[in-house]
């Protein structure tokens, strides 16, 4: 089937004069008629003028708009618009006695980003091989800013940007477009985490209040470089830093597995810890220190249920688990195994799961009970960044040097998982075999995130073609 897309459709009104026209005076009008006009319309008229099979979409708005869809049906056209405020347009043509003509064509309502959003929703159904798309006319108002410039803006960054080299024309359109499109943020971004929850603190309230079980009201947010007490110290970048009344709490985005990552964690905690006695202080007055980490992968956890996908470790007692206190704890919110956890909406946490995970999915099939989260699905559209902010979320990538205790991390987890299966099948191939799957499982990760292949490569030591494989698995 086709499908035609007009984006600004109109009625199309034909006047055809008597006498050359005349200035501030009256002009007759010989004949008049009005038909439905735009682009794709005309292409939906031409294909069933011949006896073909299409759906016209497009955006309709006001009494013009229903007059439209009328006249398509008594053509019998099939149509699935999205209605909008305002008006369809109105467009005049003026034909002089010698068959010149003059036209006069009105800009057309205005598209709002939540009208762009409704529309690109319908237009997903209609997503088939067999179904062939024809998108021509003009733009709405307003459209040509908000995403043809951003398009544009995102093309020019990809063509300055030395990661981008080894990508072909088609590759970097792609990627331009997919940066353009009004979808949402992608937090387990680090960029886009902070810019979230900086922005709307109320909303790191929410996460926190459901991982901790607690009932903060305010956070204060803290400077996230960590200053060294002496030249010997390693500088320290966290994700968000916060202070509540009831202590610190570190929060830490984690997109891939590192090989550090635990002793990264505590080092990080230990450092939140040590900072709070000064010297010439006589008592150690500690407050808690919560680190929470946030993980888009799954840690090892030995005969840990299925639908586990929240770990809380603290300092205690081996025999007795008597508390040795509650002045550092951690907290691993592993993203992936909510693959595997039974109620969608069972609990806030596994909401929040399906939140970082992939919020557009999220937001389709939400159900009453996650109401509050509304103004989430507002905040995270990167049609709401500007030009800037754009920059920052596209710079927000791995560099080669980042990727390095990923890679390790990778290699260490197949190793792992490879000698269990290796000791168990008697076997020298099961080390060899973990190993690869761990860093196929990166490299799958990296093509997530849009790393061009041949970094990939340069980073993980697969092959090309076996990266190419990857992607179409």
């Amino acid at each position: 089937m086709i499908i035609t897309i007009t984006l600004n459709p109109a009625i199309d009104r034909t006047l055809v004069l008597e006498a050359p026209v005349e200035l501030s005076t009256v002009n007759s009008v010989v004949k008049s008629y009005v038909e439905v006009g735009g682009r794709g319309i005309n292409v939906s008229r031409a294909i069933r003028a011949i006896g073909g099979e299409c759906v016209a979409l497009g955006f309709t708005a006001g009494n013009n708009g229903r007059s439209l869809k009328n006249a398509l049906t008594a053509l019998g056209i099939t149509h699935d618009f999205t209605d909008v405020t305002g008006e369809t347009r109105t467009n005049t043509q003026i034909v002089h006695p010698g068959g010149e003509h003059t036209d006069f064509n009105e800009p057309g309502t205005a598209v709002e980003e939540e009208d762009y959003l409704r529309f690109i929703e319908k237009l997903k159904t209609y997503l088939d091989p067999n179904n062939l798309f024809v998108l021509c006319g003009r733009i709405p108002p307003g459209m040509e800013e908000q995403y043809l410039k951003r398009y544009r803006h995102c093309c020019r960054l990809i063509e300055n940007d030395v990661r981008f080299v080894g990508m072909t024309d088609e590759e970097k359109d792609a990627y331009a477009q997919r940066l353009a499109t009004p979808e949402y943020l992608d937090l387990t971004c680090d960029w886009a985490f902070k810019y979230l929850f900086q922005s709307h603190p109320d909303l790191l309230v929410r996460l926190l209040n459901d991982i901790l079980q607690e009932d903060i009201t305010s956070v204060e947010f803290r400077n996230t470089e960590l200053t060294e007490m002496s030249s010997q110290d390693k500088r320290i970048f966290f994700d968000l830093l916060c202070r509540t009344p009831g202590g610190t709490i570190l929060v830490e985005m984690q997109k891939a597995s590192r090989f550090d990552q635990r002793d990264r964690l505590l080092f990080y905690g230990s450092r939140l810890v040590t900072r709070q006695v000064k010297r010439g202080d006589e008592e150690y007055a500690l407050t808690p220190v919560k680190v929470i980490c946030i993980m888009n992968y799954e840690d090892d956890h030995p005969d840990s249920p299925e639908d586990k996908i929240l770990y809380h470790y603290s300092l205690r007692e081996v025999e007795t688990a008597e508390p040795f206190g509650d002045r550092m704890s951690f907290y691993l919110l592993e993203l992936p195994r909510i693959m595997r956890y039974t109620d969608e909406y069972d609990s806030p946490v596994a909401g929040w799961c399906r939140i970082f995970r992939n919020f557009a999915i999220f937001a389709k099939s939400r159900s009453e009970k996650d109401a509050e989260f509304v103004r989430l699905e507002r905040a995270m559209r990167v049609s709401g960044l500007d030009d800037k902010e754009i920059d920052n979320y596209f710079n927000d990538m791995m560099t080669e040097k980042e990727m390095r205790p990923y890679i390790e991390g990778a290699r260490q987890q197949g190793y792992r998982k490879g000698f269990e299966a290796g000791v168990e099948q008697g076997t020298a191939e099961g080390v060899e075999k973990g190993e690869e799957q761990g860093i196929e499982k990166v490299a799958k990760s990296l093509l997530s995130l849009g790393i061009p292949v041949e970094r990939i490569g340069i980073a993980t030591g697969l092959s090309l073609e076996r990266i190419e494989a990857l992607r179409q698995s």
